[in-house]
């Protein structure tokens, strides 16, 4: 029963567009040797540390330089990512750098699925895509790196909004 809920290859219950599709969003499908660590207990322990180091909306608010009511504003129409964890906003620290958000965010997250899990989102933003290569860069970026550089906010809303074509 475990090998039919977690199979050692993802791709072998998969299609071709849907490999295709995951692999843009920058999940990982190779296949996992018998020594390899449980994806769900790698998953577990990384929505733990994304919701250990993600922010309050009194602390988002502070780092901004705004009312925490601007933060749920933002938050209640799609802005900014945040997770509801026992009726309160979490805030993922990957969408601010410094003191402020990510430049083009607020036109990134409202095109990213509703039903992503939040590990989906935080590896999506921080993963280098090949969609997302330079001439002055010498490596595909990630969606964050891309928009850290001031680079064309669409490219990154294009690549978001291809993540619903699973």
């Amino acid at each position: 029963m475990r090998r039919t809920l977690f199979p050692t290859n993802p791709e072998t219950n998969l299609s071709a567009l849907e490999i295709a599709a995951l692999k843009r969003g920058g999940f990982e499908l190779s296949p996992l040797s018998s020594t390899s660590s449980d994806a769900l207990v790698r998953t577990a322990a990384e929505y733990a540390v994304l919701l250990d180091t993600s922010l309050t909306v009194g602390e988002t608010a502070q780092k901004l330089g705004v009312d925490p009511r601007r933060v749920r504003q933002l938050l209640a129409v799609r802005k900014i990512y945040g997770l509801q964890v026992r009726g309160a906003w979490k805030i993922p620290f990957f969408q601010l750098e410094d003191d402020r958000l990510l430049p083009g965010l607020e036109e990134v997250v409202p095109a990213l699925p509703k039903d992503l899990h939040p590990i989906a989102v935080y590896h999506w933003f921080t993963t280098p895509h090949p969609d997302l290569a330079s001439k002055d860069f010498e490596r595909a970026m990630s969606p964050r790196e891309w928009l850290l550089t001031g680079r064309s906010p669409s490219v990154v809303v294009g690549l978001a909004t291809d993540l619903d074509d699973l």
